[in-house]
């Protein structure tokens, strides 16, 4: 009979299913990712639970700001997926930014510190701010931005494969100012207009009142189509002075 019994209980042990022996982890900004994920020795990250649970595990996240990108390892399924979620009662912040630190002075009301990596947006109290650029934008609004027209002597130099942009509000910039800058143009051009078109490029020389740029084709099967200044045809845009590796608010 015992032997019996024994069989039996092996028996629904094993057939259990995926959720017989789902584990449960814990993460806390207390934690360390060298401990065992336990609720008393919980691990650092999200990203330690992620490399290690399988369908039907919890992660339970404690308290906190965790400033990471998780990636799960592996996939569970509908009937046993792997569940991330804030422990009951506990508050979390998952997100991909980083503080920056160690901000000095660069001159007058402008304020600089150092970054690592690639920069995309950049946030102050949770606001996203507008990088440096020229025009000076007058808000944070993406779809209506600041920008600046082209005047005469706008054009193409099919010669020296190189475009101009002219501007009279750029005089106040010394020759080189510019260099290496990226701006941000339409491509607004004689027929077929292109004018919801926007292109970028790298400032290739500047001096007082214009800058120049490799040319930007507009249209590949018809190279002769150029940005020109002129009633409703005015390029507008930006450019951004690249400061690496310091960013740069005022």
């Amino acid at each position: 009979m015992r032997l019996v019994w024994l069989v039996v209980v092996l028996t629904v042990i094993l057939g259990g299913g995926p959720h017989a022996f789902a584990a449960t982890y814990y993460t806390s900004p207390s934690g360390s990712d060298s401990n065992p994920g336990s609720f008393s020795l919980p691990f650092r990250t999200i990203q330690r639970c992620a490399n290690i649970a399988v369908g039907g595990d919890t992660c339970f996240i404690r308290t906190g700001t965790y400033r990471e990108t998780v990636r799960p390892s592996q996939s569970g399924s509908a009937g046993a997926p792997i569940t991330f979620q804030a422990y009951p009662g506990d508050t979390v912040t998952l997100t991909g930014t980083d503080p920056v630190r160690g901000w000095t002075v660069d001159s007058g009301s402008i304020y600089k510190a150092p970054l690592s990596g690639t920069v995309n947006q950049v946030f102050v109290d949770g606001q996203m701010m507008t990088w440096s650029r020229w025009p000076n934008d007058k808000g944070p609004d993406l779809l209506h931005p600041t920008l600046a027209t082209t005047d005469s002597g706008t054009g193409i130099d099919r010669t020296a494969g190189t475009e101009t942009v002219v501007d009279p509000a750029l005089s106040n910039f010394p020759s080189g100012y510019w260099d290496n800058a990226v701006i941000w143009i339409s491509a607004i051009g004689y027929s077929p207009r292109k004018a919801w078109w926007a292109q970028t490029g790298r400032i290739s020389s500047s001096v007082p009142g214009s800058v120049t740029f490799p040319t930007l084709p507009l249209d590949s099967s018809n190279p002769h189509i150029s940005r020109v200044p002129g009633p409703g045809l005015l390029s507008c845009g930006e450019i951004r002075r690249a400061r690496q590796p310091q960013g740069v608010v005022s």
